[in-house]
């Protein structure tokens, strides 16, 4: 599990992976930015990006394999963040851009991401028994299929989630895409009509029901 404090960098088969990807800007910049020494939180802040959309999308890169965290061994640590006679770690003085130089302007906050997986034990709140259904898994099921399937389908879910509002998408409890049981429901029906509203705006069709 990645946290905000891990040095993160990109995994050895990257480059051939990233060659099928469509991304936004600052998911790039955040990608390229990865020296495994400068925390997520650092690069996060570097791009304007809240410490959730951090954690979510390092989930979501992390679970197709583009980045790692990286671990050091001793004299690595010690030599990478100056540490002498138990003294504490230094941090980068400056946050690092896209492309690896000084950020010199910090942008508005960013889109919330989330990759989809689900908290265990949640308790479930009852469906009701009118409206459609509120389960999650057939809603991208068909997002996926009509995205063309794997990754690409996978990165469609993910934009699709970007236009549910914070406060419904936080409702939800979704953490990662790879793992969406049969039983995962939607919190509310609120909830159901922002991801059929975001599955027309991204892929401009009309979510149908099985």
């Amino acid at each position: 599990m990645i946290t905000l404090h891990d040095g993160l960098e990109r995994a050895s088969k990257f480059d051939e992976l990233a060659s099928t990807l469509q991304l936004r800007r600052y998911e790039w910049a955040f990608l390229l930015a990865l020296d495994g020494r400068t925390s997520a939180r650092e690069i996060g802040k570097s791009l304007g990006l809240d410490d959730t959309t951090v954690l979510t999308m390092a989930d979501f890169f992390l679970e197709q394999q583009l980045i790692v965290a990286r671990s050091y061994s001793l004299s690595e640590y010690t030599r990478l963040f100056n540490v002498k006679n138990g003294a504490a770690p230094t941090t980068a003085s400056t946050a690092v851009n896209g492309i690896g130089s000084p950020a010199q302007t910090r942008t508005g906050a960013s889109p919330i991401s989330f990759s989809l997986k689900r908290k265990p034990a949640a308790a479930s709140t009852p469906t009701p028994t009118t409206g459609p259904s509120l389960k999650l898994k057939p809603i991208m099921d068909f997002v996926i299929r009509q995205s063309g399937g794997g990754t690409t389908g996978q990165i469609a879910a993910y934009r699709v989630l970007l236009k549910v509002p914070r406060p419904l998408l936080q409702a939800m409890k979704i953490e990662s895409i790879n793992f969406i049981d049969d039983n995962f429901e939607l919190p509310n029906h609120e909830a159901y009509h922002a991801i059929v509203d975001g599955i027309k705006s991204v892929l401009n069709v009309t979510y149908q029901a099985a």
